[in-house]
């Protein structure tokens, strides 16, 4: 397996491109950028250009590479590395920890969105590199070259690099506030990461596609209303709503590249899609009828975990169906109530009431909070009805000896702790509140994992190097720094 090349252990430099993707003249110049930044500042900056790293994740490597380098000099921790990965088409700046002030993850960011993303897709990656650091040595206050104010340098007429429409290349020149990033070509981000001509034609391929719901809908709602049938027409539009999940698999497999952009497409589909599902099942379960209670574990029944999660993903509109659901539950819980043996109207006793008609236990499972019981009462015949309501988040279970559900645990501990080579030993307690019963049991816990992920597909990728460091200045890394695709 192949390492990654240390620039500093071969030859000295900053610039890592076993692919030779850089040309001479770029890797000069980067080089040249870079040593002026250490002499300004004592920072370090590497650029690591990799054809692949296997499986292996762009920011977990980039943590790795930085850390076993040692980017930046020791006690300062001012270093900076920036990984590009061409078959995942990825890059990432990786910050050591005395350099996240000056250079937040927001800043790197859109030094990596205007600057960089730029050149890497017009096939002009040295230029993209050179105009990205450039961004990073003026946010260091590095970026005297030549005593004056640094041109950002473009070849590119039109695209990564200055205006060259009156045949002449135009330098741009930072002014005092860096943080607008002003120099050279205006990169500025577009609507959900993409540029005009793909803003068009994502336009176009939405409106196409829009249409082509728009039509079917229509002929759905004709035909469901040839059949004056307002069943027949809600099934119908359940199916055209359907017509959304190959759109989001059509529009997705256009733009499988930026995960940016699918996240604002994901978001309002999956919660349109979660709301409308939940609605028509709350609808069937309605329409099965029945006795209250008997709706109201339906109700329950279906309400699951999977519910609760769909809230925490999508807030809105999941959250108003919860305020739905916790409403129905409770009409459902005090609609009034006929007694099955003379008819008459039953009433539902108050907590001291129905206390008289439960048995210790249930009494107890009320006081644990486990289970909440209604008690309904016919003052003409005396009959009773007793219903049964679980809590909704409890720690009680139903006890193994009397049934009731006041069985939790009491203790936990660890006998045998887990190593690295073998498991480890615990036991816990349980007891019951009601009868008493109590019992212990045993349990393994796994062994630690206490491997380092190190390696990877095979091909021609790579993993990082071993050693102490090579000639950086040891340096670290927390994590920060930013990262994207192009």
């Amino acid at each position: 397996m192949q390492t990654v090349p240390n620039p500093k252990t071969a030859d000295n430099t900053w610039v890592s491109d076993p692919a030779n993707k850089l040309s001479s003249d770029d890797r000069q110049r980067i080089n040249a950028l870079i040593n002026s930044v250490e002499d300004g500042t004592t920072a370090e900056i590497a650029v690591v250009i990799l054809p692949s790293i296997g499986e292996q994740v762009p920011k977990d490597f980039a943590v790795e590479l930085f850390n076993t380098w040692g980017i930046g000099k020791k006690g300062k921790d001012n270093g900076l590395l920036l990984l590009i990965v061409l078959d995942q088409r990825r890059w990432e700046f990786e910050t050591g920890y005395g350099l996240e002030g000056d250079l937040p993850d927001a800043t790197l960011k859109r030094i990596g969105e205007n600057k960089l993303v730029p050149g890497l897709r017009a096939n002009r990656m040295g230029d993209g590199i050179y105009d990205a650091l450039v961004a990073v040595s003026e946010k260091l206050g590095a970026a005297q070259l030549t005593g004056e104010d640094t041109p950002t340098q473009h070849t590119m007429p039109g695209g990564v690099g200055g205006d060259v429409s009156d045949g002449e290349m135009h330098y741009s020149y930072a002014d005092e506030d860096t943080d607008s990033l002003d120099t050279g070509y205006d990169y500025s981000p577009n609507i959900m990461g993409l540029n005009t001509s793909e803003q068009t034609m994502m336009g176009v391929l939405t409106g196409i596609y829009a249409l082509i719901v728009g039509v079917a809908s229509f002929f759905v709602f004709r035909s469901a209303r040839k059949k004056d049938s307002k069943t027949s027409g809600w099934k119908y539009v359940r199916y055209a709503i359907y017509w959304l999940i190959p759109g989001v698999l059509f529009l997705s497999a256009v733009y499988f590249t930026k995960p940016e952009w699918l996240a604002y497409l994901y978001y309002p589909i999956g919660a349109l899609w979660a709301g409308i599902q939940r609605i028509f099942k709350n609808r069937s379960l309605l329409k099965a009828g029945g006795e209250p209670y008997e709706i109201y574990k339906r109700f329950r029944a279906d309400h699951g975990g999977l519910f609760y999660t769909s809230i925490v993903l999508f807030p809105f509109p999941m959250a108003l169906l919860a305020l739905f659901f916790g409403y129905k539950l409770k009409a459902l819980r005090n609609e009034p109530r006929s007694c099955p043996q003379c008819s008459s109207e039953l009433t539902r006793l108050d907590e001291k009431g129905d206390d008289l008609f439960l048995d210790e236990g249930q009494r107890k499972e009320e006081k644990l909070g486990s289970i909440d019981y209604d008690v309904w009462h016919c003052s003409k015949c005396d009959h009773v009805k007793v219903f049964p309501y679980d809590a909704f988040f409890t720690s009680y279970s139903a006890c193994p000896s009397c049934s009731y559900k006041t069985y939790h645990t009491v203790g936990d501990r660890t006998l045998v702790s887990p190593t690295c080579s073998s498991s480890g030993k615990g036991e816990r307690d349980y007891k019951c509140e009601h009868c008493g019963h109590s019992r212990t049991e045993s349990y393994t816990i796994p062994q630690r994992d206490c491997s380092k992920s190190s390696s990877s597909s095979g091909g021609s990728s790579y993993r990082s190097s071993g050693g102490g460091g090579g000639s950086f200045g040891g340096g670290r890394s927390g994590g920060g720094g930013a990262g994207g695709s192009w």
